[in-house]
């Protein structure tokens, strides 16, 4: 079996075996890789495509660039080319449930729906039994099938109307690719 479909059997294993539990103490549903949210203020934050939770700071999310480097206190990333500091290399984590309370809102607004917004100022779908659905690291929101909650693939495919996601390397359906977008319907 090559990397790639070792990586991807390892996913859909941790997908399948976490579909349809709530993270302990929450309202939200672990990331395919079955790993839960750090939540602030009631807004879960997914750990990104490195694996690399964000940091807050000064209420605000921020995620480590794309050399897995955190940006400074001040909430500065490094300039190109520099060495990332010891205390800023982002170790991948998958903790069972972080709840971080923040004194601030970090910017968030209150949406339509009784929800606050996630750090970029999208409001969250409500799908299923009244709880917030936010949109993914690749900007897909979730669907409903069967009252479960699923989330788009790393292809940003989602699910067919079972439940069940492509196979590695198969073509994702138009009917199944996932549209980035952002909902702001502010209260």
């Amino acid at each position: 079996m090559n990397r790639f479909a070792l990586c991807f059997f390892v996913v859909l294993c941790a997908a399948s075996a976490a579909m349809g539990q709530r993270c302990p103490g929450s309202d939200f549903f672990p990331d395919q890789r079955g790993c839960c949210p750090v939540v602030v203020n009631s807004v879960p934050f997914y750990a990104d495509a490195q694996g690399c939770f964000p940091r807050i700071i000064s209420g605000v999310a921020f995620y480590a660039d794309a050399g897995g480097c955190y940006p400074s206190s001040a909430g500065v990333y490094r300039s190109a080319g520099a060495v990332c500091p010891a205390d800023r290399v982002c170790e991948p984590e998958c903790p069972d449930m972080a709840i971080v309370v923040a004194e601030q809102q970090g910017g968030a607004r209150l949406c339509a729906n009784g929800f606050f917004s996630d750090v970029n100022g999208c409001c969250p779908r409500v799908l299923v039994d009244n709880v917030p659905s936010y949109r993914d690291a690749q900007g897909c929101y979730p669907i409903s099938i069967a009252s479960v909650i699923f989330y788009a693939d790393v292809g940003r495919c989602y699910p067919n109307s079972s439940g069940v996601y492509r196979p590695a390397g198969a073509v994702c359906p138009a009917g199944q690719q996932c549209v980035v977008s952002c909902d702001r319907n502010y209260a």
